[in-house]
């Protein structure tokens, strides 16, 4: 019976440290990646700001691209109104694609590419984007590394019962 005990308490220990162990060594990777994904999103949200400017310059040359304006101030409130990762990383997906059918119909206005505003815009969006691509790379790899801590062992016991979930990679798709 003793011996049934000390076993029984063995493991309960051992459970317990391997849960403590799990844990120490999963938060400061999720620390890591909550800090990585900060920067990214004050990048996407710079970016979002850069639209509603973008957009009265672009009206003050033509009202012919209403599809193009349209599309830009949605996916503009989509990363705005996003309130999980995943769903900023979709709506700032969503913002490039609409940003660059505006640039493109743009584009084909003489006085617009002209204007000292419009090219001051362009370049503060590339500035925008590059940033956003910079952290966008950290973020990726500190989730990156918080996933793969998490899958290895002995994490990948306790991770769920600890309520670490895996991190969203911030992928980019082709513009359409």
């Amino acid at each position: 019976m003793k011996k049934l005990l000390f076993v029984l308490l063995a493991a309960v220990l051992l459970a317990a440290g391997g849960g403590w162990h799990a844990r120490q060594t999963l938060a400061p990777f999720r620390e890591a990646a909550d800090a990585a994904w900060t920067d990214a999103d004050s990048a996407i949200r710079k970016r979002a700001e850069l639209v509603p400017a973008l957009i009265a310059e672009v009206e003050r040359y033509t009202s012919e691209e209403q599809a193009a304006v349209r599309a830009a101030e949605a996916a503009r409130r989509q990363v705005t109104d996003g309130q999980t990762p995943e769903a900023r990383m979709a709506a700032s997906d969503a913002l490039s694609s609409a940003l660059g059918r505006l640039l493109l119909a743009a584009d084909r206005y003489r006085g617009l590419r002209a204007s000292s505003a419009y090219r001051r815009l362009l370049t503060d969006l590339a500035a925008a984007d590059n940033t956003l691509a910079v952290a966008r790379q950290g973020y990726n790899e500190a989730a990156q590394r918080y996933n793969s801590a998490l899958r290895a062992f002995p994490q990948n016991f306790y991770s769920g019962l600890l309520g670490f979930e895996p991190a969203p990679y911030f992928k980019v798709t082709r513009l359409r």
